[in-house]
């Protein structure tokens, strides 16, 4: 009977603020589930004024505002008509109201509205009252281990068009939560209802014995409104925010059982250790290389969680293990794992070798109870092939250069001159190398200063320098001062060096560069960085190859020494 007066009671006093309202307000679905968001609509009136909505605080969180325009015209008046948009989100379940808001100096009326418990309503029911959107977590499993992985499966339901989808940040206690990979979309009919649904799914590893709640999920989106209006722009402009939230999930974790090695643990529902060779044949000859395949497959627990199996090599046998292949894939909601080795084996003696048992330890989940997987024992007889000898074999590459060094240290004859050229010609081509890679770094500490003016460059010149270089004896000296001069990029002590080293080089004298030009006059590169070089010393020209121009004249030096190592290698030939 007093419910029946408090119904009563309340329908009155929204007739009276029925009666004196002056703004309509409205709702587009007054029936939903709880974690479900309803748009309350409000015309504004003329006035400009906007809704005071601290209100809705109480028992409603807002989860958007905007506002829209509608223009017409008939009988050639025109009118228009403005709204105010509000997404709310019902904080507790039950028969509840929207209370009377104030615009101005006036009021909307009181809305009614029913939120069902979500707790109560599982995704066929809900499919089944006609939800246009909902969403769904779920897991295969509700308890689990500490460190081990539980797939987490979020489902998004959409029967209307929606746009701009998105989650909103959430946190898990205790607990490492990871996307596996890309969301996936298909369509599902649950009641009468045709569904597009967005699956994504992640994994949630518990840190900590206890408890772990994943929480009531949000997921924010735009939806079209109510009157499409033909489409197009005025569709667009009738697009509403939306906020549909699942329901939280509890997942129970059991510490590591009693008397196992939390370092050595490996839980799983199910796995299995197989081994594969290259040849299926039990007899091998010296030489020859096998190779041994061995993989872990898993069921529930990561490939990062598998361990580093260990292999013993066999006596006379040399082994050259490759990189573990590991890999993660869910696969019906349940997470999968593999991790692979590869080991190549290449015997170096005749007889028997032996692989011994190799064991894997882990924990079935299933039953709670340690398990051993493990590849039996296997051997290989090793044959000569009667070329090939087991000294041969295990001779490495240094022992073999140690004792071609050492011939050639002993063997001093005549035939050891065409050997001579060689090592002088090798030595060239190094020491060339070197300077090219000397030249390399000129030339990039060079471009710090490109932008410079031939003119800053030239004023950068060091008269005490100068001076030094006109003082300087030998060739080398020379050219390392030239090498100075262009890292500094002082045009006028390039100069000057490089007069001083041409002089040096060619035992002449030497007046300008166009010399130097002139008497390489096949090195075309050369003969063009000469030309820029005379452009910047004498008509303020930009140079900007100082490294180039470097390593061009260090290659004068190394031509040289090469001509006369060959020369002398040429005198053993045909002494004089």
């Amino acid at each position: 009977m007093n419910k029946k007066v408090l119904s009563f009671i309340i329908a009155s006093l929204m007739m009276v603020q029925a009666a004196y309202a002056q703004v309509e307000a409205s709702v587009d679905h007054a029936n939903l589930a709880l974690g479900q968001s309803l748009t309350l609509t409000i015309v504004l009136p003329d006035s400009g004024d906007k809704p005071d909505l601290n209100p809705l605080n109480a028992n409603f969180e807002i989860y958007g505002t905007s506002s829209s325009s509608q223009m017409s015209i008939v009988n050639g008046k025109t009118s228009s008509q403005s709204s105010y948009q509000v997404t709310l989100m019902p904080k507790n379940p039950g028969k509840q109201v929207i209370p009377a808001l104030k615009v101005g100096n006036d009021m909307t009326a009181a809305i009614p509205i029913e939120v069902i418990q979500g707790g109560t309503v599982s995704g066929k029911q809900a499919a089944g009252s006609r939800r246009e959107l909902f969403a769904d977590v779920s897991s295969f499993k509700q308890t689990t281990y500490v460190g081990v992985p539980v797939v987490i499966s979020l489902k998004v339901y959409i029967a209307v068009s929606v746009a701009n989808l998105s989650l909103e940040q959430f946190d898990i206690p205790n607990a490492k939560f990871q996307q596996q990979g890309k969301s996936i979309q298909y369509q599902d009919t649950q009641g009468n209802t045709n569904y597009q649904v967005v699956e994504q799914k992640y994994l949630v590893t518990p840190t900590a014995a206890g408890e772990i709640i994943i929480p009531a999920l949000k997921i924010r989106g735009v939806r079209a409104g109510q009157n499409q209006r033909g489409g197009g722009f005025f569709a667009m402009m009738d697009q509403q925010p939306f906020v549909i939230s699942s329901k939280p999930l509890t997942l129970k974790v059991k510490s590591t059982p009693a008397g196992v090695n939390p370092m050595t643990w490996l839980p799983a529902n199910s796995l299995n250790v197989s081994e594969s060779w290259s040849q299926s044949s039990h007899q091998v000859k010296v030489g020859e290389a096998i190779t041994r395949t061995i993989t872990i497959n898993t069921d529930g627990v990561m490939a990062s969680s598998l361990p580093e199996l260990e292999f013993s090599k066999p006596q006379g046998v040399n082994a050259y293990p490759d990189k573990t292949n590991s890999s993660d894939v869910i696969v019906g909601g349940k997470l999968r794992a593999h991790k692979t080795f590869k080991i190549a084996y290449v015997p170096t003696q005749a007889g028997k070798i032996e692989f011994p048992t190799t064991k894997v330890e882990w924990w079935d989940l299933k039953s709670d109870t340690m398990q051993h997987a493990q590849i039996p024992a296997t051997s290989f007889e090793v044959i000569s092939d009667g070329k090939t000898t087991a000294s041969a074999v295990t001779a490495n590459t240094i022992e073999d250069n140690k004792a071609v060094a050492s011939q050639n240290t002993t063997a001093k004859n005549k035939n050891s001159a065409p050997k001579s050229i060689w090592f002088y010609i090798s030595l060239a081509i190094g020491a060339l190398w070197l300077i090219s890679v000397l030249a390399l770094v000129i030339w990039w500490r060079s471009r710090k200063n490109a932008n410079q003016t031939p003119q800053e460059v030239i004023n950068k010149s060091n008269p005490a320098q100068t001076a030094i270089i006109e003082k300087i004896t030998t060739e080398k000296e020379a050219l390392n001062a030239f090498v100075v001069a262009c890292k500094n990029q002082d045009v006028q002590a390039m100069n000057k060096a490089l007069l001083r080293f041409a002089s040096l080089h060619y035992n002449r004298s030497i007046y300008s560069v166009s010399d130097i030009k002139d008497l390489n006059n096949r090195n075309a590169k050369l003969a063009d960085l000469i030309e820029q070089f005379n452009l910047a010393l004498y008509r303020d020209a930009k140079f900007s190859h100082f490294g180039e121009f470097a390593a061009e004249i260090s290659v004068l030096t190394i031509k040289k020494k090469a001509v006369k190592a060959k020369d002398k290698s040429l005198d053993e030939f045909y002494p004089r």
